[in-house]
C-alpha cells in the first residue's frame, strides 16, 4: 500500500532555488513555501510551523525549456514557478496580487530575500512526495499537500499566509449580490 505521507522536506535559500528545484522535483513536483526565518529550518519542520511563512503553493510535472537558439533543457514546473516568483519578488518584474501583498509586508529585492537588510532570509521549503507513488498520483498528491499545509497554517495562526489569497474571502460587502443577499436575510420588522 502506498502512503500519502511526504518523503522529506528540503529547505534552501529562496534565491538559490535554481540549484535544487530541477534535481529534486523534476519527476514528482512538490508543495513549496516561502518562510522568512533567522536560521535555516530543520528537515522535520513544516512551513505551517512558522508565522512568517508568507506563501504556500504547489506544482508538478516538467517541460522542455527553450534556451538560446536551438538549445533546450528539461525543466521542472517547480523551477518555472520559482523563476516567476523570484522575478516578481526580487527583480521587480510583473507582479500578481499575492506578490504585492508579500512585498508590502516584507519588502522587495535581493537584500530583503537573502536577509541582508532584515536578518531574516527567505527560505524555500520543498515538501516532496514519496518516490513510490504512481506517476499519475504526483499532481493530486502535491495539491493535497498544499491544502494540508494551508489548513495547518490556518489552524496554527488563525489566518492564511499573506501571499495566499485563495483561502481568504474575496467577498465584497458593497457588491450588488452581497447587498441583495443581506436584504433577503434581513428581518422585515427592524
Amino acid at each position: 500500500m502506498t502512503t500519502l505521507d511526504e518523503w522529506k522536506i528540503h529547505w534552501c535559500l529562496f534565491t538559490e532555488y535554481h540549484k535544487y528545484c530541477d534535481q529534486l522535483t523534476m519527476n514528482t513536483g512538490a508543495c513549496y513555501s516561502f518562510v522568512f526565518h533567522e536560521t535555516k529550518p530543520e528537515s522535520y519542520q513544516r512551513p505551517s510551523d512558522f508565522q512568517d511563512c508568507c506563501y504556500i503553493g504547489k506544482s508538478s510535472g516538467h517541460y522542455v525549456d527553450k534556451q538560446s537558439g536551438m538549445k533546450t533543457k528539461l525543466r521542472s514546473h517547480v523551477h518555472k514557478r520559482m523563476t516567476t516568483h523570484l522575478g516578481a519578488l526580487v527583480n521587480e518584474s510583473k507582479q500578481e496580487t499575492s506578490h504585492q501583498r508579500i512585498i508590502e509586508k516584507y519588502g522587495q529585492g535581493t537584500d530583503v530575500f537573502n536577509g541582508t537588510l532584515t536578518g531574516k532570509p527567505c527560505w524555500l521549503g520543498l515538501i516532496l512526495p514519496r518516490p513510490d507513488l504512481n506517476e499519475k498520483d504526483y499532481g493530486p498528491w502535491c495539491q493535497m499537500a498544499e491544502r494540508h499545509e494551508l489548513y495547518l497554517y490556518q489552524r496554527n495562526f488563525g489566518c492564511e499566509p499573506v501571499g495566499n489569497l485563495d483561502n481568504g474571502t474575496n467577498k465584497n460587502p458593497e457588491s450588488f449580490s452581497s447587498q441583495y443577499i443581506d436584504n433577503l436575510n434581513a428581518l422585515p420588522f427592524d
